[in-house]
């Protein structure tokens, strides 16, 4: 079966790797039931969601106190949230990390491997000498 494609986290963003039981009607991206909304009687993404009826007006401010981004209560729907998400990455120059697949590089994935194996030697050396270390929290 197809994995939604729509990323999960804010800071830290992942695959939602969830069943996709349906697609965007914009962007035709397999999504799952968590990663849909209904905006204007058509069936999108959460990242689609978002950015319809986003003013042009270039006020940064005014976003949210947006109606469309409120829920029935006053407070702020789920799709404020993917609001402000988008906003964030496009502000930041990072629009593309909520669509393309990123994975660690070679270099970053050293540094965990390094530190895994400084635990298996330290394994390897036999007993602990409950003296504090770098392995201590």
């Amino acid at each position: 079966m197809i994995e939604c494609k729509v990323k999960a986290g804010f800071f830290v963003l992942r695959p939602c790797e969830a069943p996709s039981a349906m697609t965007c009607s914009i962007c035709s991206r397999p999504m799952c039931l968590r990663h849909s909304m209904t905006v204007e009687g058509e069936l999108l993404c959460t990242e689609c969601a978002a950015v319809q009826g986003d003013s042009d007006t270039g006020d940064d401010e005014g976003y949210m106190e947006d109606d469309a981004y409120m829920d029935d209560d006053g407070g702020n729907s789920a799709r404020w949230f993917y609001y402000y998400r988008q906003h964030y990455y496009t502000e930041t120059g990072d629009a593309d990390m909520l669509t393309q697949d990123h994975g660690f590089g070679a270099d970053e994935v050293a540094a965990f491997v390094g530190a895994a194996d400084m635990l298996d030697m330290q394994d390897d050396l036999g007993g602990d000498d409950d003296s504090a270390d770098l392995f201590d929290s």
